[in-house]
């Protein structure tokens, strides 16, 4: 197994074109419930 360095891994995948999510992505719409939830829980939204 061969060991790569984290600077290394981190640049190849922002080189990388796709997205891990695919180019069909949802769009969903939260409200401030939902929105502090995220922030709560450490999300920058």
């Amino acid at each position: 197994m061969q060991k790569y360095s984290l600077n290394f891994l981190s640049t190849m995948y922002l080189e990388e074109d796709e997205s891990p999510w695919g180019e069909d992505t949802q769009v969903i719409e939260l409200d401030d419930m939902q929105l502090q939830h995220l922030r709560a829980i450490g999300y920058g939204v």
